[in-house]
């Protein structure tokens, strides 16, 4: 099991300046270390691969039974927006309750205080596993639609992907340092995963709320900034203005904000 004269040690073998605070980087190295014969560390790899073959599936059978005259590049748009503001909250949320509970069921981020180490530093270094879960995620999800898509001769309309990604990025800047704060926050690890299930289902349905109050919403940035939107009649297009664009780019820049400066000291329920 890491200790904290683990991370001392490693911390006095990379720097011998105590004064030039604690060493980020060499943090971040062994943070996977803590997760070492730990059966649930291959959650968040589960998802990943869970959506990059669920993407291809849906892309698929979307394509698959069509015409190539009727094969709309729209719906890969649909396909990357939808899976992944399903995903984001899963990824991230599971990830953030695996590092967190890694440490909390010994007192880790307390008595890691004692090396020198900031309770920021701590989440930071969570925060960088985290979020390349998410990004990992993302990845999946847009290259498995895109690979699917080709075999069928259709190709993302460039714009529209460059939109829902940036969308999707900033769902991950907002998320990884939340879902992090509350994870350390609370010991009611059910209202947590309530939570996380919450977001991920109207993640999920962004693209059919109103784009006015979507994109306010941080699990609803995609959706509230798709470009296209489908009904019962097919696929439409759904301008967006640069409101929205700035409404999403406040929220992110406000909430990541707040969950840094109010980070917890310590994890309300270690042991």
């Amino acid at each position: 099991m890491t200790t904290p004269q683990t991370f001392a040690a490693a911390r006095a073998g990379s720097t011998n300046d105590t004064a030039s605070g604690p060493n980020l980087f060499t943090l971040t190295l062994l943070e996977p270390v803590k997760l070492r014969r730990k059966i649930n560390a291959i959650l968040p790899i589960g998802l990943i691969l869970l959506f990059g073959f669920w993407a291809v599936a849906v892309t698929s059978a979307t394509y698959g039974p069509m015409e190539p005259s009727e094969r709309d590049p729209r719906s890969m748009i649909l396909t990357v927006v939808q899976l992944g503001s399903l995903m984001l909250p899963l990824i991230i949320g599971a990830s953030a309750l695996i590092l967190v509970a890694a440490d909390t069921k010994h007192g880790m981020v307390t008595r890691l205080q004692t090396v020198g180490l900031s309770a920021r530093t701590i989440g930071t270094a969570k925060a960088a596993w985290t979020g390349l879960a998410a990004l990992l995620g993302i990845a999946a999800v847009v290259l498995g639609t895109g690979w699917a898509a080709s075999l069928h001769d259709v190709s993302y309309p460039g714009n529209s992907l460059v939109v829902a990604v940036w969308a999707l990025l900033a769902e991950t800047i907002v998320l990884v340092p939340l879902l992090l704060n509350l994870s350390l926050r609370t010991s009611r690890q059910g209202f947590l995963l309530a939570l996380i299930l919450f977001a991920s289902l109207l993640g999920s349905a962004g693209h059919m709320i109103p784009k006015s109050i979507a994109v306010w919403i941080p699990f609803t940035f995609a959706g509230g900034t798709s470009v296209v939107g489908v009904h019962a009649d097919g696929i439409f297009d759904t301008p967006i203005t640069l409101g929205h664009l700035a409404a999403v780019t406040v929220i992110t820049v406000v909430v990541t904000a707040a969950s840094i400066i109010f980070f917890p000291r310590r994890s309300t329920h270690e042991h």
